[in-house]
């Protein structure tokens, strides 16, 4: 199959390995006015991901929510279409005053344009699933409710009232990591 730029990308497997990434607010998306003083959700986010032939996606960002922390994104891939990965994950984010909050899960879509560039959208949820001292709130099934492994829909409609919020949709590029050599260097 070819890809629209005539490249031929063989399958979305071409995506494995790591990539160098820019994301920014798609407007009319997000729960709050970017670059507001109230507003948590940063103008840009630039990200680091890798992609494993496994199926295992890893991604660490920029997002920094105003001084808050949060760790490194764990999650699955797959292939949709050709030359397409569909991925979700989640971290865990800390509020700015230091106490755990809870985690967010991404939904990220990327096509590629051919083997070495990317384009797609990042859909981003937060689950509030701690208290106002971040301990978390168990639910029935000993993991943190709300859960962030359920569909950011059914959490929505099932829970009460801000705990599992949509907060943006983000577009990207991204460029694959390449191995390079410096000249003159063995």
């Amino acid at each position: 199959m070819q890809a629209q730029t005539g490249i031929n990308l063989g399958s979305s497997q071409n995506a494995v390995g790591s990539w160098l990434g820019r994301a920014i607010p798609i407007p009319g998306t997000t729960a709050c006015t970017v670059g507001t003083a109230t507003c948590p959700i940063p103008s840009e986010i630039i990200m680091l991901f890798t992609i494993e032939q496994g199926g295992t996606f890893i991604a660490i960002d920029s997002n920094i929510f105003k001084g808050a922390n949060h760790t490194t994104a764990h999650g699955q891939w797959v292939s949709r279409t050709y030359a397409t990965v569909h991925a979700t994950f989640s971290l865990l984010q800390q509020g700015p005053n230091g106490v755990f909050i809870g985690g967010f899960k991404n939904l990220f879509d990327g096509i590629m344009s051919d083997l070495n560039n990317m384009t797609g959208t990042l859909h981003a949820y937060l689950y509030s699933y701690t208290d106002a001292n971040g301990n978390v709130i168990v639910g029935p099934d000993g993991l943190p409710s709300p859960n962030p492994l359920t569909n950011p829909a059914q959490c929505a409609t099932t829970l009460p009232a801000g705990s599992c919020a949509h907060l943006a949709d983000f577009s990207f590029i991204a460029q694959r990591i390449q191995i390079e050599d410096l000249a003159g260097v063995d």
